[in-house]
């Protein structure tokens, strides 16, 4: 099946693309672009009626849906294309007997919007994370639910003089007043296991007006909903070539403790 996959992909090239023997012309290929995510999530689910292939089953493979998920790879991305891993991620989803799904509904997906910002009037950049939230009583919409530590928030080791002794609660801990009122110091009275909530403090200097706001610059889409597996999707511009628009950009495989942990650190959220 992995001989399948490459020889697929081979076919495919700029301006005209021939696949299983059939020439497609500029306006197919423009029709074969995901252009939308909304486009990306029916074709991979095989629901996309523009995208009706034959159906016909190979050890249980559903080959049309097959072809559709191959079409939603960055297909020059050479190293994605030909990794095992591809091959054998496509062929679980396509399975007959696996209901693999996703939906803009579900819980487990996640996008990671990549800003611009200013910050105290300095240029600087800032990864949100967001997902749907909501139910079918109030409706769904997107909320911010993480944000990429995004300042260096260092540890200041000073002499003991600038820190609570260990007999300052028997003076009422008359030294608090350095926490309130000496800021460069603040840190040597906090925890050394203390861990800021960077998307409190990203609300508070947006409200003091400590940061502006200049768009996203680019989005990346995580998905974990099938099993044992977690992908990513991006955009690709990349005018008369089929493979462009919402485009599988990595594939791992992955479970469910290993996904927790990498929505906790590297998507800033709970699990």
């Amino acid at each position: 099946m992995r001989l399948f996959l490459i020889l697929f992909v081979l076919s495919i090239t700029h301006g005209y693309s021939q696949i299983s023997g059939i020439f497609i012309s500029d306006t197919a290929v423009f029709s074969l672009q995901s252009r939308q995510l909304t486009q990306f999530v029916n074709r991979f689910n095989n629901e996309d009626p523009q995208f009706k292939f034959e159906e016909k089953f190979v050890d249980g493979i559903n080959l049309a849906r097959k072809k559709n998920l191959v079409y939603l790879l960055n297909l020059q991305d050479t190293t994605l294309v030909y990794d095992s891993l591809t091959t054998q991620f496509i062929d679980f989803v396509a399975k007959s007997n696996n209901a693999n799904r996703i939906s803009y509904f579900d819980s487990t997906w996640y996008a990671v919007a990549n800003c611009n910002i200013t910050y105290n009037g300095k240029s600087g950049k800032i990864a949100l994370t967001l997902k749907p939230e909501g139910n079918n009583m109030v409706g769904y919409k997107w909320s911010i639910v993480g944000v990429e530590p995004f300042l260096s928030i260092d540890n200041i080791q000073d002499s003991i003089i600038n820190k609570l002794s260990p007999y300052n609660n028997e003076v009422n801990f008359i030294d608090l007043y350095h926490f309130f009122n000496e800021k460069e110091r603040q840190l040597n009275y906090i925890s050394d296991d203390f861990l800021p909530d960077y998307l409190t403090l990203l609300v508070y200097l947006v409200n003091a007006g400590n940061i502006e706001f200049h768009g996203v610059n680019n989005i990346i889409y995580y998905f974990f909903q099938i099993e044992n597996y977690y992908f990513t999707v991006e955009n690709y511009v990349r005018p008369n070539v089929a493979s462009s628009g919402w485009l599988i950009s990595s594939i791992k495989q992955m479970d469910d403790k290993s996904k927790g942990y990498l929505i906790e650190n590297t998507l800033f959220t709970k699990y």
